[in-house]
Order: C-alpha cells, then sequence, then structure tokens
C-alpha cells in the first residue's frame, strides 16, 4: 500500500491540476503504510537471526569435514553482519517514517528535520555499504 500512495502524492505534488488529489493525505499515509513495513523487517531480521544462530549452533555439532565447516560458518556470519546492517537501516528509517505519519503539513527546515534528514543520509550510505559490500553474498 506504500508505493500507491507515494505515486499520488508524487502526482499532486507535480500536476495538481491534473490530479487533483490530496497531497499531504496521501503522504501522511504512505509514511504510516511504510511504518508497518519497516516494523515488519525488523521482525523478520530478528527471526532470521535466530535461524542463522540455530544453523551456527547445529554446524558445531554435524559431522562435516573442518574445511566445509569454516566455509560454512563464514557464510552464515557474513548473513548475519548484512541482517544487522538491514536492522540499523529499518531503525534509521523508523523515526522519520513515525514523524511524517504525523505532519499535516509540509514544514521548513528546523532543526528537527535536519536531524531526520541526518537519520535518512545515514540509511541511505548503509543501504550503498550493504549493496556494494555485500553483492557477492547474493548471486548465485
Amino acid at each position: 500500500f506504500y508505493y500507491p500512495f507515494d505515486h499520488m502524492v508524487y502526482l499532486g505534488w507535480t500536476v495538481p491540476k491534473l490530479v487533483p488529489v490530496d497531497a499531504q493525505w496521501c503522504f501522511s499515509y504512505s509514511c504510516r503504510f511504510w511504518v508497518v513495513y519497516l516494523i515488519a523487517d525488523l521482525i523478520v531480521c530478528r527471526l532470521k537471526i535466530l535461524e542463522l544462530r540455530r544453523k551456527k549452533t547445529v554446524l558445531q555439532i554435524c559431522g562435516i569435514s573442518e574445511i566445509k565447516r569454516e566455509i560454512e560458518k563464514q557464510t552464515i556470519e557474513c548473513k548475519l553482519r548484512y541482517i544487522r546492517i538491514q536492522r540499523l537501516r529499518s531503525f534509521c528509517a523508523l523515526l522519520p517514517a513515525i514523524k511524517w505519519s504525523f505532519d499535516n503539513e509540509k514544514e521548513a527546515l528546523s532543526e528537527e528535520e535536519v536531524f531526520v534528514n541526518g537519520l535518512m543520509l545515514i540509511e541511505a550510505y548503509m543501504a550503498l555499504y550493504q549493496a556494494t559490500v555485500f553483492s557477492e553474498l547474493f548471486e548465485d
């Protein structure tokens, strides 16, 4: 539900005469659905971390060769780092999403907005880092 509202916001702000919608209302609801998505992402990250920790524990017990065990351990550690970064990204985006969900109008750049935009900048840098460093993790 995030994207349809986001597209309506874009059209409402760029061509308001062509698409007469309350863009601010659509923006608020778009951000509310984004909050739901971010919370779900945090829950999924937690479940994935638990699953990988279990795999790591089982790996210690199972009777495979030491080399295979080390390779699997390194793969699991790499996936755990990726998920931890994903969780940090979601946390960075959550505060701005909550704030923008309840904004009634566009504001000038206040100190609060600078902080919120700073969080989004950090999230963007983490996304870039995540995409470049962990790209080989998903190449199959």
